[in-house]
């Protein structure tokens, strides 16, 4: 496990979601930001399974989550989520409440579009201007997602570091109820 005290990385997220992952449950990935730490770290996690999206898709992780949280009523599902890709579905947070499901949504807010950067970057361009910045940045307004969450009527928290992580992720699991929480990166 990563120091309790440190604050909180991609690769730390993964580490941390591995070992609080319950046998047989379902991780719903969609995001680079924390989705290929988990892979790697989950390896030797409690057997669970993995949805992810094909190709460049855009905005399928809570809404797959969701249907596999009702397909397998109880079982417990993780939204392993970029702040950016949220944005697309995020009323599935509605659906979620009024069906009362056990949906951990793990939202990883590094408040920026990190895949359009990243294609940005493939292209050649390495200094982002004022443009650029401004077309893939969250952050003018910041998205309040504890906010949002509680206006669908999904309870939220905010975490920074490696032990407040650990601790909602018990929360949640303790309450098999669907909650938000946001991962400050």
């Amino acid at each position: 496990m990563p120091p309790a005290e440190d604050a909180l990385s991609p690769q730390s997220i993964g580490k941390v979601l591995s070992a609080a992952l319950t046998h047989d449950c379902i991780v719903s990935i969609e995001g680079g930001t924390c989705g290929y730490p988990f892979f790697t770290a989950s390896a030797g996690a409690a057997r669970h399974r993995v949805l992810t999206n094909t190709g460049g898709a855009i905005g399928q992780g809570i809404p797959a989550g969701f249907g596999a949280a009702l397909a397998e009523r109880g079982n417990t599902v993780f939204c392993l989520q970029s702040d950016g890709s949220a944005q697309y579905t995020i009323q599935t947070l509605w659906s979620i409440a009024r069906e009362q499901l056990p949906v951990i949504i793990l939202i990883a807010a590094n408040h920026r579009y990190a895949i359009l950067q990243n294609e940005l970057r493939r292209y050649g361009v390495t200094d982002f201007g004022p443009q650029a910045l401004a077309l893939t940045e969250l952050d003018r307004p910041r998205v309040d997602w504890k906010a949002l969450a509680k206006g669908y009527g999904v309870p939220a928290s905010t975490v920074r570091t490696n032990l407040e992580l650990r601790q909602a992720l018990a929360n949640a699991i303790a309450s098999a109820a669907p909650c938000l929480i946001e991962m400050e990166l």
